[in-house]
């Protein structure tokens, strides 16, 4: 069986999808050793190297990890939903700012991207959820927070993740001290 990730747009899905496939040495995804040479040289903290997005697959195989916003899971849900078992939603739950990066959240996504709501949705998977907030915390928060869940990442993640959380976080702390 394979993973999703249902995140909405700026919330670290990628970064995260990537840190697990590897963790898992999932199909679709690079090494630990490749990963962790991506995220030195990688200056803009892009982290789209795995191509997991659900609608750009042309298929879906198991023990593989994918990747979508809401819409895009509900759109796929037919094709994929016999080769997903576990889920991880990135939920809004909790946050305060309107904003994610540049990236301006509506009501809507505040809403739905909710355990509950995602439940009722998708009633065939096994759903878990983090908060935004868990993953703009540091590598320490995060793996404690995974720590149970078929998406746990090891000690050397750790470090990769307060890699990337350092390089997007002054961009967060300059859009969030605009908005208050």
């Amino acid at each position: 069986m394979s993973k999703l990730i249902i995140f909405a747009s700026y919330c670290g899905g990628n970064h995260l999808a990537n840190m697990i496939g590897a963790n898992y040495n999932l199909d679709n995804c690079i090494n630990f050793k490749q990963l962790n040479l991506e995220y030195h040289n990688d200056t803009k903290h892009i982290t789209h190297m795995n191509l997991l997005f659900l609608n750009e697959q042309e298929t879906f195989q198991d023990n593989c990890i994918y990747l979508g916003h809401l819409d895009e899971v509900w759109n796929s849900y037919n094709d994929i939903k016999d080769v997903i078992k576990d889920v991880l939603l990135v939920s809004l739950h909790g946050y305060n700012y309107k904003t994610i990066r540049s990236y301006e959240l509506s009501y809507l996504e505040f809403c739905a991207y909710t355990e509950p709501f995602v439940k009722q949705l998708f009633p065939h998977w096994n759903i878990q959820s983090i908060t935004l907030n868990d993953i703009l915390s540091s590598g320490d928060v995060l793996k404690f927070v995974l720590e149970g869940t078929k998406f746990e990442i090891s000690n050397q993640y750790k470090n990769l993740h307060d890699m990337w959380l350092n390089k997007i976080t002054s961009g967060l702390k300059q859009f969030n001290k605009e908005e208050l």
